[in-house]
């Protein structure tokens, strides 16, 4: 939780808490122990393991017939113990996540790593944005009371607002997650947006449902963070097929892999200098090509999509990524009242919020994607040029 106190008792409290954590610690013991070990072959014992964050991993000589070595060898790390037959453990505690590997200089050939994962962030309190400066979703209170509910069944707190004045820095730091629940048009002033990408670079939580892609046109951070605008829909709300495409994540997981929905579904456009409110003669754009992990399509050939072309076209409809330091989770679905009852769809809004809140492990690509450079920081035309390079790096 990216929340701070200034009470002194709790301060207090915290001190004693550490301390009783660290004793509890040491009453365990390391979460991991290597021996050396010389016979039947020169090697560590396991060579590689896993802890969590925070825990020691202890290295033993007791089996050694001759002298080792625990050396790091990845730069992250520094240690260089020798150690005889039977001599005194070596103990190192890892406090960040990474994987940091060793050998022993001795004899090269016994190597071994040592994986940490991230301790996994509480999620505890969310923030639900629904202001609109545009077309207003008749399914905004139904979604709110939806999000209220799953807080309810799943100890999080959920407050909600449509008064933009929220989004200052102390405000923004009390949440694990910003939802933008069907937001349209201008919704921020440039203060406001100022404090919302501080959140974002501080390690904030992001998660857009339906119209958040048709949310502030002018705010190329914010367009881009979402890695897609809208472009235009077909007319009511068809009937189409959603095909998840990676079904291990929180948000998919026992999600039927055909999953038939009735929605409004959104084509979207390029997320630089995007067409303000759409407009069907930019091109169809997929959010895939913003490098975001894609999560669910929608199959074109099982509906009119309208999207000004014949061809069935990859069309991501929920993705996922890591943004310049946050965590952001997106669904184009949740145009309809009926969507907010609907338990599949319940299950992905949850999976949603324990994703950008990394409650939950999730895989949201391989790259931490940058905010494109704008107007202010070279001039409008040097500006835009380097962000059309940016947009087109992310293709490659």
């Amino acid at each position: 939780m990216r929340r701070t106190t200034f009470a002194l008792l709790a301060a207090a409290s915290a001190v004693f808490a550490c301390l009783l954590t660290a004793n509890a610690a040491l009453a365990q013991g390391p979460a991991a122990t290597i021996d050396a070990q010389d016979s039947p072959a020169q090697r560590f014992n396991p060579s590689d393991v896993t802890i969590a964050q925070g825990q020691t991993v202890r290295w033993e000589f007791d089996e050694a017939a001759t002298t080792h070595t625990i050396t790091a060898t990845s730069a992250n790390w520094s240690v260089d113990e020798t150690r005889s037959p039977n001599g005194a453990a070596v103990e190192h505690t890892f406090d960040q996540p990474g994987t940091y590997t060793f050998h022993c200089k001795i004899h090269p050939a016994m190597t071994g790593s040592v994986t940490v994962s991230a301790a996994a962030d509480a999620l505890e309190k969310v923030l639900v944005f629904s202001k609109t400066a545009g077309f207003r979703h008749d399914s905004i209170p139904a979604g709110i009371a939806a999000i209220q509910q799953l807080g309810q069944q799943n100890d999080f707190a959920v407050d909600t607002t449509e008064d933009s004045a929220q989004f200052t820095d102390a405000t923004l730091a009390q949440y694990d997650v910003v939802v933008f629940l069907s937001t349209t048009g201008d919704v921020l002033n440039d203060d406001q947006q100022a404090a919302f990408e501080r959140y974002i670079r501080a390690g904030g939580g992001f998660v857009g449902i339906h119209a958040a892609a048709d949310t502030e046109y002018g705010w190329n951070f914010y367009n881009n963070m979402i890695g897609a605008s809208f472009r235009n829909h077909p007319a009511g709300t068809p009937q189409a097929s959603v095909d998840i495409v990676d079904t291990n994540e929180p948000s998919t997981q026992g999600l039927p892999a055909r999953w038939t929905r009735t929605d409004e579904w959104y084509n979207y456009q390029g997320p630089i200098d995007p067409a303000v409110n759409g407009n069907t003669a930019v091109a169809d754009f997929s959010a895939r090509l913003s490098n975001v992990h894609v999560l669910a399509t929608v199959d074109e050939s099982t509906y009119g999509e309208d999207d000004g072309n014949t061809v069935d076209d990859d069309h991501p409809i929920s993705w996922c990524s890591d943004y310049e330091g946050g965590r952001i989770w997106y669904t184009g679905m949740g145009h309809t009242i009926e969507s907010y009852s609907d338990a599949n769809f319940l299950k992905h809004i949850l999976g949603g919020l324990e994703t950008a809140s990394r409650n939950q492990a999730a895989d949201c690509g391989d790259t931490q994607r940058q905010a494109p450079p704008s107007a202010s920081d070279f001039g409008t035309g040097r500006a835009r040029h380097s962000a059309a390079t940016y947009l087109r790096a992310g293709r490659q």
